[in-house]
């Protein structure tokens, strides 16, 4: 057992081993407020600064395009980027961020401004939708409140039974209802860490 003492305030340090009992003394010498500091001297007090990583904006999002079905490539998007959540799922209302302000919305109101936000000036950019898919052109910026609902959550298929929303309704239900609690108070903390301003939609 090998003991040591500070030449300043007489501690103790003991260890078995002497390169750890000096490490401990020298630990105790070099740290920032001496410890024979007396009343005269200022005390230092040290902050971490802790820097979340910003939960991405809607308005500008990592978007891949991949062969896949235009379900599957939307829930990817959430995927890849973490950008909303459902901190509460029983109220079943999606927190994210656009333009610089944290909002909340139910998620078939989300949907719709997903659509204009993301998919007609971020997404369809990266592929060519087909026009029949829809009845018309539903990745055009011209697209009103109107047409959104008359052909994109009106959507049929050929046999005239609900087409294309209804599956994408549940793919994101599904995906926001089976996240993890942890990792929606995670993302909903990287918002509200960046932003104090909360704004219903």
């Amino acid at each position: 057992m090998t003991t040591l003492t500070c030449p300043k305030c007489s501690k103790i340090f003991k260890d078995k081993y002497e390169s750890q009992c000096k490490a401990k003394l020298d630990s105790h010498l070099n740290r920032k407020n001496p410890c024979d500091r007396n009343d005269d001297t200022p005390f230092i007090r040290e902050k971490t600064v802790v820097v979340k990583p910003n939960a991405p904006d809607l308005s500008q999002l990592n978007i891949d395009i991949e062969k896949a079905p235009l379900v599957d490539m939307i829930v990817r998007v959430f995927e890849d980027n973490e950008c909303a959540c459902m901190p509460n799922i029983s109220k079943q209302h999606v927190v994210y961020r656009l333009d610089g302000k944290v909002r909340s919305e139910p998620l078939t109101d989300f949907i719709k401004t997903f659509w204009f936000r993301v998919m007609i000036p971020q997404f369809f950019k990266k592929i060519e939708l087909k026009i029949t898919m829809f009845g018309m052109n539903a990745a055009s910026e011209t697209l009103t409140l109107l047409e959104y609902e008359l052909y994109v959550v009106g959507h049929k298929t050929p046999e005239g039974k609900p087409g294309f929303y209804p599956k994408l309704l549940k793919s994101l239900r599904g995906y926001f209802n089976t996240m993890e609690k942890s990792k929606r108070l995670e993302i909903k903390g990287r918002m509200d860490g960046v932003l104090q301003t909360w704004t219903q939609a």
